[in-house]
């Protein structure tokens, strides 16, 4: 394979290079996501409703997880791209270490703490004496391959950020394939439950990893994992968790809340509106990953002309990049909020699921259409390592989420609940647009000055070369 060419970032059409940055994004965020869409598809009609529920209970935890992958991955790719784009690929390589090393720091912490009294963790995560025995039977299978699913999502966006975003896609295509196959394997051949599930997507995981391994060993990548750049540089660790923390922030406080939520749902709705949810929030997912997309596509275009000062194009791929969440975002609230149903049934075809799930999609999904604005947003200011604004926003959860879960069911009870999620996404897109909107005004305000200015230079050159 083709080493990639750094000056793709700076001199291909922008609007060109976001598609073409974007597309294998996207198909690597669907694919990861069938991790978790698949195995509810199949616990759903192979277990029922109890498994789905217990599934929910242990997301907090793959939550926190995914923080921490993102939090090295976003954090180092946002550091290397513009390393890149200034010509230090010394401390790029560095930076691309630190990151791996952090990963595996960390995934160690989680498994220690997981591991030890793995009961209190599933009933403080909301696990009744119903769903108990299905959490318990997911958590303990997946706890073992939360390394491989952080590792994964961390060297995904490490590899974007020197402009390779097809080997992202290619391995995480490989993860998700080879687990729709394991699950049927071990969930519909074997009737392992949601214990078959788990080890179905924790061996998919591994060869995501294995994957981005070789691509990185063989020499195949314009960065080179260096084992002597693995050693901790407080500059460049500190640097990578001050940008990337955000995310980890975010996936915890999410874990947070959809503790508390999981709860809230248990009192007022029952073990029933716990697998309404889990159904619910993979639909979720899946609305926010073509804003995602386009955002993880942004990023290393918008980090290195950012880098190299051509605030020109830094405002074009940001306007485009905008315009296109916009749009997509609009066309999947259409669809998720008028045919609830329609897509519910792909998960279960227990009546009185799909009832509950339909009546929670009417509230949820109501917000839909700003998903794309706030996931760019949050992308915008962490390409450019503006951490105060990225944490603003990425704290939502923290800020607007948890307290309505506490405040709003003791009034409304399970519309209460329910009513959290949207308000949450209204408040925070307000103030993603207060805090978006004047960046891309000084963008195109320093693209104006930086034409002037080119336009002065020729004026100049002309009328030297006169007669």
């Amino acid at each position: 394979m083709k080493r990639p060419d750094r000056s793709v970032l700076d001199n291909d059409n922008v609007g060109r290079l976001l598609f073409k940055q974007s597309m294998p994004a996207l198909v690597a965020l669907v694919v990861t996501a069938t991790y978790g869409i698949v195995s509810t598809i199949f616990v759903g009609h192979f277990v029922g409703s109890l498994g789905i529920a217990g599934i929910t209970v242990v997301q907090p935890i793959q939550f926190l997880s995914m923080g921490v992958g993102n939090m090295f991955g976003v954090g180092g790719a946002s550091l290397i791209s513009r390393l890149i784009g200034s010509g230090d690929r010394e401390r790029a390589e560095r930076t691309l270490g630190n990151a791996i090393a952090g990963v595996f720091i960390f995934s160690v912490i989680i498994l220690a703490a997981g591991v030890a009294n793995q009961d209190f963790w599933l009933r403080m995560l909301g696990a009744t004496e119903e769903i108990l025995p299905y959490a318990r039977d997911y958590f303990t299978v997946i706890l073992f391959g939360l390394f491989f699913q952080t590792f994964a999502l961390t060297l995904a966006s490490l590899t974007r950020s020197e402009g390779n975003a097809r080997v992202a896609m290619t391995s995480m295509a490989i993860g998700g394939l080879s687990n729709i196959l394991f699950d049927a394997f071990f969930v519909v051949y074997l009737r392992m439950g949601v214990r078959g599930a788990a080890i179905g997507t924790v061996i998919a995981q591994f060869l995501t990893v294995a994957y981005f391994l070789a691509y990185y060993l063989r020499g195949r990548s314009y960065l080179k994992i260096n084992f002597g750049y693995m050693k901790i540089r407080w500059g460049i660790f500190k640097e990578i968790l001050t940008i990337g923390f955000a995310n980890c922030i975010m996936s915890f406080s999410t874990g947070t809340s959809n503790l508390f939520l999981n709860r809230a749902l248990i009192t007022y709705g029952g073990d029933i509106a716990v697998a309404g949810y889990g159904v619910i929030n993979r639909l979720l997912i899946l609305t926010i990953l073509p804003g995602q997309a386009i955002g993880q596509g942004m990023q290393p275009i918008l980090g290195f002309n950012y880098g190299t000062k051509r605030f020109d194009r830094a405002y074009r791929v940001l306007k485009t990049a905008v315009g296109s969440v916009v749009v997509i975002s609009f066309v999947c609230f259409a669809a998720l909020y008028l045919f609830p149903g329609t897509f519910i049934k792909i998960f279960t075809n227990d009546p009185e699921l799909i009832t509950t799930a339909v009546y929670m999609a009417r509230h949820i999904f109501i917000t839909v259409a700003l998903s794309g604005w706030i996931v760019v947003s949050i992308m915008t200011f962490q390409s450019l390592g503006k951490v105060l604004n990225s944490y603003l926003l990425t704290l939502r959860s923290i800020i607007f989420l948890l307290p309505m879960v506490l405040i709003l069911p003791p009034f409304f009870h399970f519309t209460g609940v329910l009513l959290a999620y949207p308000l949450t996404e209204l408040f925070t897109f307000v103030i993603a647009v207060v805090l978006l909107v004047p960046q891309l005004r000084t963008f195109k305000r320093l693209s104006e000055q930086m034409k002037n200015k080119s336009g002065q230079v020729e004026l100049v050159s002309d009328q030297a070369t006169e007669p």
